[in-house]
């Protein structure tokens, strides 16, 4: 299978990496025979003889002459500080402040996937900066390398995966000779570091089912509204149909489903699908909905499911959830407290958080620990298990507060973005309803410091990442 991402330069077209077709064994050997060639072409052109040094292939202007830059660092000084402190490790001010600002780097670089020359003080970029050279992104991908050898994180390995795809496909010939060398470096380090990975994957066990008590396969033969009036957004994803069967599974309703347009997902699978509810560790209270295998049917629409549940349907009069309109719409509504199950990366603006109502949100990934996009895989790579976080939305990312935790036991062999993550924050979402019912309050949690944000994971690690499924 031949890697994907080549072909185009990926600064001027930058690559999302979502839903990434990655599982089958011929996609990681794809991106080693892509690896490999790139070192062959870097080594081909490394043999020139040349006695320039790292500094040497750097610019000589670590700080701006004049003008508003006057007080801006150039990229190359901060990254060459940040290995400095590196190189000293752990129990420094020094290395605390440098690691803090190599993920402003890294956040920056996730976001806009290119880097500028120059930034302040604050880290960010000043007027008349321009966008980075290849050279300095030779130098943040030794950094991100010192980084992940001191800390070991598949986060910001993932980011390096990123950052190398992209230098490698500007081609060889806007590198320097001694640039050449160190990127070859960089390329062995970055197998091994997979390798690492592949290994520790290897030799971890298979997630086994564990011995519990099982629920009769079936729904409820009774459907009732929840005690507290509950609105769901739903948007036309696999989650939302999830959702609304989970509803129905353990026999609740909400007040109104508010459907946002747009097309559904195409399954091109089985009517159904069964998914075995494993809770691993519960985080703050035992599940009130237990273990139990559900009967997905990934290919019924929303409409189909809520005509069943006999919910009041209101149709969002944009696709755009933080929109004027919309958020008169659900003002409008009845339902105190709306389940957010809206489009992966959207998130909800002050504007609809300020317009009287409550948003429940069930994040993919363990909170505070898996802040971010696709944090249900790195816990995956991670810890062999899926974790999900039901907590209140507020303005940032993942942050509000958090009412319930799970880690879940996956299949092997099952259909990690299609079946499992939705089902498994349905399950969540509808014990937290549950325990609501049941307590007459909502479930929290103790405050717990923010950690770093996680972005869309690289191919190849969530590639690692569904090896745990066998």
């Amino acid at each position: 299978m031949e890697y994907r991402y080549q072909g185009r330069d990926l600064f001027a077209e930058p690559e999302g990496y979502n839903f990434a077709d990655c599982a089958a064994d011929a996609f990681l050997e794809g991106w080693k025979v892509h690896r490999s060639a790139a070192r062959a072409a870097l080594l081909e052109r490394a043999a020139v003889t040349d006695s320039g040094s790292v500094q040497d292939t750097l610019s000589n202007d670590g700080v701006v002459a004049s003008g508003p830059e006057a007080e801006a660092s150039s990229l190359e000084t901060l990254l060459m500080e940040i290995r400095r402190a590196l190189a000293f490790g752990p129990g420094s001010l020094d290395f605390e402040r440098s690691c803090d600002i190599l993920n402003k780097l890294v956040s920056k670089f996730e976001v806009f996937r290119r880097l500028f020359s120059h930034y302040d003080g604050n880290i960010k970029r000043t007027p008349g900066a321009v966008p980075a050279t290849t050279g300095p992104y030779v130098l943040f991908a030794e950094t991100l390398v010192d980084y992940i050898a001191k800390c070991g994180e598949a986060r910001v390995l993932s980011t390096l995966l990123k950052l190398i795809d992209a230098i490698l496909s500007r081609g060889r010939d806007g590198l320097s000779v001694q640039e050449s060398k160190r990127l070859v470096r960089v390329l062995e380090t970055e197998a091994a570091f997979v390798e690492s990975w592949e290994s520790t994957v290897a030799n971890s066990q298979p997630s086994a089912m564990c011995a519990a008590s099982r629920r009769r396969v079936g729904w409820k033969n009774t459907v009732t509204e929840t005690q507290y009036s509950i609105g769901l957004i739903a948007a036309p994803t696999m989650r939302t149909r999830a959702y609304l069967q989970m509803f129905e599974w353990h026999g609740l309703r909400p007040a109104t489903v508010f459907r946002c347009p747009g097309e559904e997902p195409d399954w091109q699978g089985g009517a159904t699908v069964t998914v075995p509810i494993r809770t691993v560790f519960a985080g703050n209270a035992p599940s009130l909905t237990g273990d139990y295998d559900f009967l997905f049917r990934p290919g019924e629409t929303i409409a189909e499911t809520a005509a069943r549940l006999e919910c009041d349907f209101v149709d969002l009069p944009s696709s755009d959830i933080n929109s004027d309109d919309c958020s008169r719409a659900l003002a409008a509504g009845s339902a105190s407290v709306i389940v957010y199950s809206g489009l992966p990366k959207v998130l909800l603006k002050p504007n609809l958080l300020a317009n009287g109502k409550r948003y429940l949100h069930v994040h993919g990934g363990y909170l505070p620990e898996y802040r971010g996009a696709t944090g249900f895989y790195f816990g995956l790579l991670e810890k062999g298990f899926l974790g999900n976080t039901a907590i209140w939305v507020d303005e940032g990312v993942d942050t509000g507060s958090v009412m319930a935790r799970r880690w879940y036991r996956p299949e092997q062999g099952g259909d990690v973005d299609n079946v499992w993550d939705p089902v498994t924050r349905g399950d969540l979402l509808l014990d937290v309803l549950l325990t609501a019912e049941k307590t007459e309050r909502y479930p929290s949690l103790p405050e717990e410091a923010e950690r770093s944000l996680f972005y869309i994971i690289h191919p190849v690690l969530k590639h690692l990442a569904l090896k745990r499924l066998g």
